[in-house]
């Protein structure tokens, strides 16, 4: 990089400063206070300074710091009214400009005139973004090349993507499968929601084994019996850093960086690795040791805090922008074993296995103990999987058959599982998956030799979890077993909606449970994560784990999702000191900021949204074009009415207890009225949450219900009567709504809670908000139904996302006694992005927490409480 100025001028007075101290990063703006500033010589017409860049780059704004002291004394201050620029000052191209050298120039005829100025930025867009502001990123571009800087278009999309942008995948014909399948944020969300509760569960209990089953029958459990420890595996990243990449402030990528200041590029390529991504690594004893050129580096367990976190992260980021990156990786996988599964391919156990290439390894497989159960042998469709302590740390095994359940039990009882994760459901596509092999809470069953009483269920939108007691004949000790049965994950796939668990094949969704898990335990503890090594050695224990490429990226994005919001759960006591006013309060302050600078950062990540369905409707449906339900979430009106099509901007939002407990939509235009007493006729809604503000329904036009009692409001085909109304508080009304679609006999009741104290980004009056709360609650508990929530503001995002977040978080602290809200955000924001997006709204999240602890005795039996 190189620097100059026009030269000395015509009375020979030359500047005292080098041109380049208007590019060494000193933005200071005091001329006499070393090395900052510079000014061209004295009454040249044509002043100019320059730099050199070293290379080309893509430039879309430069920023010019002034000079504002000259020897540490003010040489001048505009006044504030005036029209002058401030000293720093930032110029945006009107389009991204490729250049190398960079001017700053000044025509006049007038003397006296130089060009005097203290710093000087470029900032540049780097290859995978585009826009005037270079903030969006490019699509899937073939071989990675970089995107039109202006229009964001591909050359040629990489296979399966739609050109010119490349953002969206080809839709597959009908009848035929899809080759590519896009992991969903909110079933990694969940996904890592279970995985943390197991991992707590197993870390509480860790002296006794955990056992998981999988859709595709992998059981994961530790062994007890063992008292030696398997040496902790090593886990290395192997990344590598783009050479586009010019900033050295920043040691990962983010798609925030997309610039470089022009002091902080040297004209220097990029090391093979950044700062904090080291080349393969060992774990070693404490210290980081400099081996020899081309050897790699080693990492100390405690610099993973610190290191491995923003590694692991590039590696993910630079797959996923790296296009064909993770499907090239998969097929270098290890494909395990040689054929080495003699015992069940024998014809006395090919009937135990349900599917004929899913066959455990002899090596590995799980041999039943003691006398054989009539009419069986020492053989199940099991495999142990090493972990990050056993050999035998984890149990994959295939759903139960009906003539296995036996087995299955005398499994668990033998190897001491405590723990089960089923991720399945016993019928998919009508398809047997599994059989099940337990019993309903109050019953006791016998299976084989052991007796299995079923104790509780408690139900959650995407899981269940179930405990059981057990005791085998001649045998007088009862054990209990917990089972997470994770219930919307699809074969062969990743899970498409809201949560993760399996049991039937037992290497696909078993393999990216187990693989989640023990990548989790290696990150908690320090370890460096690799997850192709994690997959590699998962496949020396059984065959096919991880069955394809979605799998395999979903793994990838869940561990990230996981080390995101590790330990950001407290239990019901602690929220108290959250926002304590002793030594611990700046402590909780800054866990409050760095919780929430986790959740934003999570959200830009993974941010992979497609609105192709909402943008191809009638656009004029939606109040606010930036908030459109996404493809994924989108939900379309099933009563037909004639001259309406299907659109309206709804979601489903899961709850606490429900997949689709919520509806999440905006206020309603004059011209959609009908189109929202569609979608209430449709879903069989029975209660509406309007959040609001006089202001919003002032702007809204669109009033959808009668406000005095006895009146009419026509919606053709619908008319809607207010029956009674009810004051529940200063700003929380109750109506009471009658319903009758044109031809019916019966009309539909329906409740509206109407709040109206909700003016900013947070609720106002919090008293009138917890019986909002608390209302919804026994509502629904007196119904006992599954019918959704209708939930809706101005934009059906904004105020109605940070509702379901508080509905939430109240839910988990009363049944479970402990809430994450880190996640809930996550969770809400994953379907709404712009449901949380300010720290107030984030800290309003634990506030309302701690004045609803203090308002409501909280109850352990949760038989008596009823869960939004």
């Amino acid at each position: 990089m190189s620097s100059q100025w026009t030269g000395p001028d015509i009375n020979g007075s030359a500047p005292a400063h080098p041109p380049s101290w208007a590019v060494n990063g000193n933005t200071g703006g005091v001329y006499g206070g070393g090395d900052n500033c510079v000014h061209s010589a004295f009454n040249d017409k044509n002043p100019y300074w320059e730099v050199d860049l070293g290379r080309l780059y893509p430039v879309y704004a430069i920023t010019v710091w002034a000079r504002g002291r000259l020897d540490g004394q003010e040489c001048h201050r505009f006044p504030a009214d005036t029209s002058d620029m401030d000293r720093e000052f930032k110029i945006n191209c009107s389009s991204v400009i490729d250049g190398r050298v960079v001017r700053l120039s000044r025509n006049t005829t007038a003397g006296d005139f130089y060009i005097n100025l203290c710093e000087f930025q470029v900032w540049s867009c780097t290859s995978q973004y585009w826009g005037s502001a270079c903030d969006r990123v490019c699509g899937q571009c073939e071989n990675r090349s970089p995107c039109d800087k202006t229009n964001g278009h591909c050359d040629a999309c990489t296979a399966n993507w739609e050109p010119p942008l490349c953002t969206e995948l080809v839709k597959p014909v009908p009848g035929v499968i899809a080759g590519v399948v896009v992991a969903v944020v909110v079933a990694m969300v969940v996904a890592v929601l279970l995985v943390m509760f197991v991992l707590r569960s197993n870390v509480t209990e860790h002296q006794n084994p955990a056992l998981q089953t999988t859709a595709q029958g992998h059981q994961i459990s530790n062994d007890g019996d063992r008292s030696t420890t398997k040496p902790t595996i090593a886990v290395r990243p192997q990344v590598k850093q783009t050479n586009e990449k010019a900033t050295a402030s920043s040691d990962y990528y983010d798609p925030d960086d997309g610039y470089a200041t022009v002091n902080e590029v040297q004209g220097e390529q990029p090391p093979e690795f950044s700062q904090f991504c080291l080349p393969p690594s060992e774990v070693c004893n404490g210290v980081i040791e400099q081996k020899t050129a081309g050897d790699a580096q080693c990492i100390a367990p405690e610099l993973w805090q610190e290191v491995g976190w923003e590694c692991l992260k590039e590696h993910v980021l630079m797959k996923l922008l790296g296009n064909n990156d993770f499907a090239e990786e998969f097929q270098r996988l290890s494909r395990g074993r040689k054929v080495d599964n003699e015992s069940g391919a024998r014809e006395e156990n090919r009937d135990k296995n349900r599917f004929r290439a899913i066959i455990p390894y002899d090596a590995t497989r799980v041999v039943l103990r003691g006398d054989p159960e009539p009419g069986s042998n020492d053989y199940i469709n099991a495999s142990y999987i090493k972990g990050c302590d056993h050999e035998k740390e984890y149990i994959a095994a295939q759903g139960p058959k009906k003539n296995t359940l036996g087995d299955f039990w005398k499994m668990v009882w033998q190897d001491h599982v405590t723990h089960i994760v089923m991720l399945t459901n016993l019928v998919e596509g009508n398809k047997r998956k599994c059989d099940e092999y337990w019993p309903p809470v109050g019953k006791k069953q016998r299976y084989g030799s052991v007796d299995v009483t079923g104790l509780d269920a408690q139900e959650n939108a995407d899981y269940i979890v179930r405990r059981f007691a057990l005791k085998a004949a001649e045998d007088d000790s009862t054990r209990h077993v917990t089972q997470y049965h994770y219930v919307t994950w699809p074969d062969h796939s990743v899970p498409a909606a809201t949560a993760l668990v399996d049991f039937c094949a037992g290497v696909g969704r078993s393999g990216t449970f187990i693989g989640l898990d023990i990548a989790m335990r290696h990150a908690v503890r320090g370890h460096v994560v690799d997850i192709r090594d994690i997959v590699s050695r998962m496949r020396e224990d059984r065959c096919t784990m991880i069955q394809n490429q979605s799998q395999y990226q979903f793994l990838h994005e869940a561990v990230v999702e996981a080390y995101a919001g590790r330990n950001t759960r407290l239990t019901q006591e602690e929220i108290e000191s959250v926002f304590s006013t002793g030594a611990d309060k700046d402590v909780f302050a800054q866990r409050l900021q760095r919780e929430f600078e986790v959740l934003q950062m999570m959200t830009r990540l993974f941010h992979k949204r497609s609105y192709r369905e909402a943008r191809s409707e009638e656009i004029n449906k939606n109040r606010n074009p930036d908030v459109l339900p996404d493809d994924q979430h989108i939900m379309y009106l099933s009563r037909h009415v004639r001259g309406r099509n299907q659109y309206i901007n709804a979601v489903y939002m899961p709850t606490f207890s429900d997949a689709c407990g919520s509806i999440l939509t905006q206020l309603p235009l004059p011209d959609t009225v009908v189109d929202l007493w569609r979608l209430v006729d449709g879903n069989d809604v029975r209660i509406i949450v309007s959040l609001g503000s006089e202001l919003d329904e002032a702007e809204t036009g669109g009033c959808y219900w009668p406000r005095v009692e006895g009146r009419r409001l026509e919606a053709c085909p619908y008319t809607i009567t207010m029956v009674t109304k009810t004051e529940l508080g200063a700003s929380l009304t109750d109506y009471s709504l009658s319903v009758q679609f044109q031809g019916e006999v019966e009309a539909r009741q329906v409740r509206l809670l109407h709040y109206t104290d909700w003016k900013n980004e947070v609720p106002g009056n919090i008293t009138d908000l917890i019986q909002l709360v608390d209302t919804l609650a026994a509502a629904r508990a007196d119904t006992n139904s599954r019918r959704p929530l209708l939930v809706q503001c101005w934009d059906g995002a904004s105020k109605s996302g940070m509702f379901c977040c508080i509905c939430d978080v109240i839910s988990r602290m009363t049944c479970e006694r402990e809430v994450d809200v880190y996640m809930t955000a996550r969770h809400v924001n994953t379907v709404r992005p712009q449901s949380v997006t300010s720290l107030t709204q984030y800290r309003y999240l634990y506030q309302v927490l701690q004045e609803y602890k203090h308002r409501n005795e909280i109850y352990v039996n949760t038989t008596h409480i009823s869960t939004l």
